[in-house]
């Protein structure tokens, strides 16, 4: 996501959301990097978690930076899951969160608190890598991510 800065409306940088795995207890929280030309990252906060999920799961993958075309906000939506606790990947495919988390800010800089939005059906495994995108001719947000279903014994496409 490209930086702007609220005065000047130039850009100032691209910020970078991440997880850092599950081999570690916050390592399935939101990280942020930032740089000035988009080669060189600087991770922010001490390369700490920057956002917690405190929803679903409890923890958070794969995280997705959107920009507002109405109000200039952001949002990032992020796979609802921790595997963290159990490294149990089965369960994860087959009977994870149906959610995303969410979280909607106006600078980048102050979130608001996570939320869950169930975006699969009923009989969905799981729910992860959510990206979204604006369709000027629509003027709708169009949200993707994948799934496994029962109905194909949860396996992944070829």
């Amino acid at each position: 996501m490209r930086l702007v800065t609220t005065r000047e409306k130039q850009y100032a940088g691209y910020l970078f959301a991440y997880f850092a795995g599950e081999d570690f207890e916050d390592g399935e929280q939101v990280y942020f990097a930032l740089s000035r030309d988009g080669l060189n990252w600087i991770d922010l906060k001490n390369n700490q978690p920057v956002l917690f999920s405190t929803v679903g799961a409890k923890g958070v993958r794969d995280p997705f930076i959107l920009r507002s075309v109405k109000n200039n906000g952001f949002w990032i939506i992020a796979t609802d899951e921790r595997v963290y606790r159990d490294g149990d990947w089965v369960r994860a495919q087959n009977a994870a969160s149906r959610c995303v988390v969410v979280w909607e800010s106006l600078d980048l800089v102050n979130w608001s608190e996570p939320r869950l939005v169930q975006v699969s059906r009923t009989d969905a495994g799981c729910t992860w890598t959510p990206e979204a995108t604006y369709n000027k001719t629509t003027d709708e947000y169009v949200m993707y991510w994948a799934s496994t279903i029962a109905e194909a014994d949860f396996r992944h496409g070829s």
